[in-house]
């Protein structure tokens, strides 16, 4: 899978790369999701839609395991499980702003 996206508007074009700018925050999606929903073709939108699922199954997975690790009493999730959280809720809501 490639790791660029492209987006051909009428007053230019952005590249983006999926692995450094998604998920997004609501700042930038509110700018970069209008353009992706009316100007982005096919392949493209289909190219985010499984980069952004793929992500959240590997972030559903990491905290799955930090779960089983708490349980066994391995270790306490901390800061770094939120931070999952937060990302796996960023990459649903821009997966939401997608389908829009």
């Amino acid at each position: 899978m490639q790791d660029r996206m492209y987006i051909t508007y009428p007053r230019g074009r952005m590249e983006l790369s999926l692995s450094q700018f998604f998920p997004c925050t609501v700042k930038d999606a509110r700018i970069v999701f209008p353009l992706i929903n009316l100007y982005a073709c096919a392949p493209e939108k289909e190219k985010l839609r499984q980069h952004l699922k793929a992500y959240m199954e590997d972030r559903q997975k990491e905290m799955k395991d930090m779960e089983e690790d708490y349980k066994a009493g391995i270790k306490r999730p901390g800061r770094n499980y939120r931070h999952l959280q937060t990302m796996y809720k960023r990459a649903l809501r821009n997966m939401e702003l997608l389908e829009e």
